[in-house]
């Protein structure tokens, strides 16, 4: 699905058995499938947004959000970021 909608792999290896490797995927439109459904496999959707706001409008507009993860210097402004989005767990 997401190979075929032109999303951009980084994480590129085939299925072991039953055993499938993690995938990671840039250059996806929030109102994608593949950001909007919730996955069953180790697949990460990287989404930029334009700012802090812009990021928090993204992570609560997905249906399904069982975590999400904030990448910053500022610790404290990290922790606010993660008290304005409504996923299940913040990885700060």
């Amino acid at each position: 699905m997401a190979r075929a909608a032109g999303f951009t792999e980084h994480l590129v290896s085939e299925a072991q058995g039953s055993v499938v490797p993690p995938h990671s995927f840039s250059g996806v439109g929030n109102d994608s499938a593949l950001a909007q459904a919730e996955q069953l496999a180790p697949v990460a959707v990287i989404i930029r947004a334009e700012d802090e706001a812009d990021a928090i409008r993204l992570a609560n507009a997905a249906e399904y959000g069982l975590s999400s993860a904030i990448f910053t210097h500022d610790v404290a402004r990290g922790m606010e970021a993660g008290a304005a989005d409504q996923t299940g767990d913040d990885l700060c």
